[in-house]
């Protein structure tokens, strides 16, 4: 079983993943580029929630 500790660096690797894909957005569209965040954000949880769960089984 992997430790909490290990989850939570795994989980701010995948966070930093994703905010450095934002970074490629060109747009000056706030709304679209605050979509892609909170897209980015919710699938970020979803997969910390579910690294967590399925450790914890």
């Amino acid at each position: 079983m992997i430790k909490i500790d290990r989850i939570i660096i795994d989980i701010r690797k995948i966070y930093a993943r994703y905010t450095m894909d934002l970074r490629d957005i060109d747009t000056t569209d706030m709304e679209i580029y605050n979509t892609i965040i909170v897209e980015k954000v919710y699938k970020t949880a979803f997969l910390a929630f579910w690294i967590l769960f399925s450790q914890l089984l």
